[in-house]
């Protein structure tokens, strides 16, 4: 069922308290006391709180732990519980010592109880009744027996002579040393079999004469091969691609007048058709080798011909006039009046009168050569940077580079300020280079150079390491990029035959010296490193697994 919860504040009076109850929409009130509620500390307000939950049809719970409280819940009959989740309970009503004295208390005698004789005697009804039932009790004789004492002296004496006769062994004592004893044992047998069975090892170390082995092997490596075929010698290849982004600068080299553009007026006149022209906006005029170019659209209109059209007689009137603006900055675009020539239109007459307001400004830009130039100067700083790197991706992969495959592409090169564009000081530039090499995996090639060493040793002998982590590789054909024909030259090692299994059985609970004399003999061997442990085993174990062999060399 569900509960309301009110928090009752320390400055709450019984009418706030009351409120609160009546407001809940809830059955159950829980009702959340401070540490010393004062408006709970008489029975008037808790009756009065009972009174209320009543009347409001409610059921309410003192969550506290003031005793004074219980006390006085306990006397109105309300619920109290020390928490919210505590199972609430109507406390018990507590008597105090003082009330049960209180309660037992003499009265005195009651003067409507009526008189009391025995014989012709009135007893006194304030005497005690101790008092009246022992009254002739005083008139009797007591009865001594003289003996007493004299018999059980005598029967203690007997009873101490009994027991110095007769001695009862302590049973459960013997049984305790019994147990006691027997766990001795026990302990002492599983300590000696550990000390003797189990700690026991040895740790041997066998040094090697080992020699040189060449071996050179022909294979083709294919990215496509999914696994090795040692007949036809056939390998697995992985191509394996790094990108890196190269950085560097560069001073930029370049010139640009940043100046004011001259400007003026050319006077167009249609002499080369009887329709109209239109000439549009941008296009160039120039005069030598100074361009201007037109600001806006104009239309021509249709010319006028004599000579059967060789003779262009097109009046001044039927000229339109066209605002210019120089290509370039500079004050060498200052020009005299005179005459221009038309892009695209060369039968346009075109007239230019002063043509002024060019000034020079030159400033420092970008030049699509300093690009190039860094360019070729970040592939030159990083090129045995890119290629070790991705080498050594390959090697720590596993893989034995194939450095003939190596190549890269690059990209764009992209500097901090675009061609022509205006800098003051060294320019920062980045380009991403992806590059590429193909490897064979040491773990597919070891066995082949394994058995090409083989070939050449004797039965008394042992390939120890083929030395393909120091294998010199050879393109002998490419077939296709992924696909090529390459020679893997390797130097190994080989050294004694030896077969750790079995040398541990020859030497298992044999004497360390013993051991050592007959690992020492074997061909191959320079050196056998015996250590026992604990420091108490002079013997190999017997146990094989006790037994670790290390072979070095």
């Amino acid at each position: 069922m569900k509960k309301s919860t009110i928090y009752i504040d320390i400055e709450d009076d019984i009418a706030g308290i009351a409120d609160k109850i009546k407001a809940s929409n809830e059955k159950i009130v829980a009702l959340v006391l401070p540490k010393r509620p004062s408006v709970l500390q008489g029975s008037v307000n808790v009756n009065l709180l009972k009174r209320i939950s009543e009347q409001a049809s409610k059921n309410i719970v003192l969550i506290t732990t003031d005793e004074q409280v219980m006390t006085l819940a306990a006397q109105a009959g309300l619920y109290v519980s020390s928490s919210l989740q505590s199972k609430p309970a109507i406390p018990k009503v507590k008597i105090s010592k003082e009330e049960i004295e209180e309660s037992v208390e003499d009265d005195g005698v009651d003067p409507a109880q009526p008189d009391v004789y025995v014989g012709d005697k009135k007893v006194d009804l304030s005497t005690p009744i101790g008092k009246l039932a022992g009254a002739d009790e005083g008139d009797d004789d007591e009865i001594e027996l003289d003996n007493l004492d004299q018999d059980d002296e005598k029967k203690e004496e007997d009873s101490k002579k009994e027991s110095k006769g007769i001695k009862v062994p302590n049973f459960g004592s013997f049984r305790i040393r019994l147990v006691l004893a027997g766990l001795v044992i026990i302990l002492l047998s599983a300590i000696g079999y550990w000390a003797f069975m189990i700690a026991p090892k040895a740790s041997i170390t066998i040094d090697t004469q080992k020699s040189d082995a060449n071996s050179k092997i022909t294979v083709i490596a294919d990215t496509a091969q999914q696994a090795v075929d040692s007949v036809n010698m056939l390998v697995p290849a992985k191509k394996l691609e790094d990108k890196q982004t190269l950085s560097g600068s560069f001073t930029p080299t370049g010139q640009k007048d940043v100046g004011d553009k001259a400007s003026g007026t050319v006077t167009l006149k249609n002499c080369d058709s009887t329709d109209p022209i239109t000439v549009p906006s941008g296009t160039g005029v120039s005069k030598s080798s100074y361009t201007f170019i037109t600001q806006k659209a104009i239309t021509l209109p249709g010319g006028s011909f004599t000579g059967g059209g060789s003779n262009c007689t097109t009046p001044d009137s039927n000229s339109v006039d066209v605002a210019v603006v120089a290509s370039k900055s500079g004050d060498q675009y200052n020009l005299a009046a005179g005459a221009y020539s038309v892009a695209g239109y060369p039968n346009i007459t075109a007239y230019g009168g002063v043509m002024g307001g060019g000034t020079s400004k030159l400033v420092k830009v970008v030049s699509a050569d300093d690009i190039e130039a860094a360019k070729l100067k970040l592939l030159e700083n990083a090129a045995d940077n890119v290629q070790g790197k991705v080498a050594t991706l390959l090697t720590n992969d596993g893989y034995i580079p194939i450095a003939d495959t190596y190549s890269t592409s690059q990209g764009e090169p992209k500097p901090a300020v675009a061609v022509d564009g205006e800098a003051s000081g060294d320019v920062a530039i980045t380009m991403d280079i992806t590059s590429s090499m193909l490897g064979v995996k040491r773990q597919d090639v070891d066995p082949l150079l394994s058995a090409e060493i083989a070939k050449n040793i004797t039965l008394a002998q042992t390939v120890s390491t083929t030395g393909s982590e120091s294998a010199v590789v050879g393109v002998i054909e490419k077939t296709s990029p992924e696909k090529l024909k390459i020679s893997i030259s390797a130097t190994g090692k080989v050294g004694p035959n030896l077969n750790e299994e079995s040398l541990k059985t020859q030497i298992a609970g044999a004497r360390a010296g013993a051991a050592k004399q007959q690992l020492e003999a074997l061909p191959g061997v320079t050196k056998a490193d015996i250590r026992l442990s604990p420091f108490w085993v002079f013997s190999i174990p017997k146990k094989t697994t006790k037994i670790t062999i290390t072979i070095n060399g």
